[in-house]
């Protein structure tokens, strides 16, 4: 029994949904995202960034890197050395 064609499929459409949700999905959602302006501090939010943080960022956008390399403030959660599990170590 050859299956190597059904196995082939199964992991592209796996694949791709995968993509579809973690990638394009975030992307779609915030890409339309504008600045606003602060009347209360009087300026622009949020505040722009320049040089190569701004050719970082972009870059950053475009790979998609935001679904894999950036944490969200969990503070429930606990601290690691509140429960022990390690010293500070400076």
């Amino acid at each position: 029994m050859n299956r190597g064609p059904f196995i082939f499929l199964g992991v592209f459409i796996i694949l791709s949904l995968t993509w579809a949700l973690v990638i394009n999905k975030p992307i779609q959602e915030t890409g339309h995202l504008s600045p606003i302006f602060d009347a209360e501090q009087g300026g622009r939010l949020p505040i722009g960034i320049k040089g190569g943080a701004a050719q970082g960022k972009l870059v950053y956008q475009e790979f998609g890197c935001i679904a894999c390399h950036t944490q969200q403030v969990r503070v429930a959660a606990g601290f690691d050395l509140e429960r022990g599990w390690g010293e500070r170590q400076s």
